[in-house]
């Protein structure tokens, strides 16, 4: 892995919060996903893309939804009552 100026990771981290809708609190674990790939952007999308993929699998098969706290949902839990 080649030696990467600062300002190119800070620069390329701030692509990938533009890509994927992150805000600015995202930066310092986007910066660690990128130090990983090298600061290569096609790699640390990868990387990204495959985190979400991962977590949106485990959400489904535990019945978990971000807008609710990540708490298990009951089955009978009727939505609007």
């Amino acid at each position: 892995m080649s030696s990467v100026s600062l300002e190119t990771l800070v620069e390329n981290c701030h692509k990938l919060l533009e890509k994927f809708h992150y805000s600015w609190e995202m930066m310092p674990l986007v910066l660690v996903i990128l130090n990983y790939a090298g600061s290569d952007l096609d790699e640390a999308s990868r990387k990204i893309d495959e985190g979400k993929m991962i977590i949106n699998e485990y959400a489904r098969k535990h019945n978990l939804n971000i807008f609710d706290g990540l708490e298990l949902r009951n089955s009978t839990r009727q939505y609007g009552l």
